[in-house]
């Protein structure tokens, strides 16, 4: 699905592309993995220099998956708290970056201290090891026993018996309004 590379022969001035250029897709036609990829100019986007063709190649779906959950989906707003299960990987830090850049709380799991230290690193106000055993409890006294506004489950496989005592702060999930 994703690839990145330089624009090839088909590249002419009126898609705005030329030969060589450095772009990367967020789909295509014929598929990715071949040495050339068959793409709808609406697909081809331009990659800076600062970023590697491996960058490039890797970014749209963990950026389109986590702006989806936050702001599609869950409808995050600026000033909330937003929990980030396992904030280390793809989806996860894509999602600390982009609720932090919309003035959002945000507090992250990762599963080892550098993971902990990199979602801290991209803007993690704080990050707990979700593999500890009191996690839950560590996440309450953070947010003075409220809980968070909205969770961006990354991690349901681990996660999801154990995410449905963690109280959500949010009037419209159907819960008493809590009071930071």
């Amino acid at each position: 699905m994703e690839r990145a590379g330089s624009a090839g022969p088909a590249a002419r001035a009126e898609l705005d592309l030329t030969l060589g250029q450095r772009v990367y897709s967020t789909g295509t036609i014929t598929g990715a993995y071949a040495e050339l990829a068959l793409c709808k100019r609406s697909q081809v986007h331009l990659l800076p220099e600062r970023v590697s063709y491996a960058q490039g190649a890797g970014a749209y779906v963990p950026y389109a998956t986590a702006h989806r959950a936050l702001f599609q989906l869950a409808r995050a707003r600026p000033g909330e708290t937003v929990l980030v299960h396992g904030a280390s990987g793809g989806v996860g830090l894509a999602a600390v970056q982009f609720a932090c850049a919309a003035g959002m709380k945000v507090i992250g799991t990762a599963g080892s201290e550098e993971g902990l230290e990199l979602a801290k690193k991209e803007g993690a106000l704080q990050a707990v090891n979700h593999r500890s055993t009191d996690y839950q409890k560590r996440i309450l006294d953070m947010t003075n026993g409220c809980g968070v506004d909205v969770i961006l489950e990354v991690l349901a496989n681990l996660n999801q018996k154990r995410r449905r005592r963690m109280p959500l702060c949010r009037q419209d999930w159907e819960t008493e309004p809590c009071v930071r």
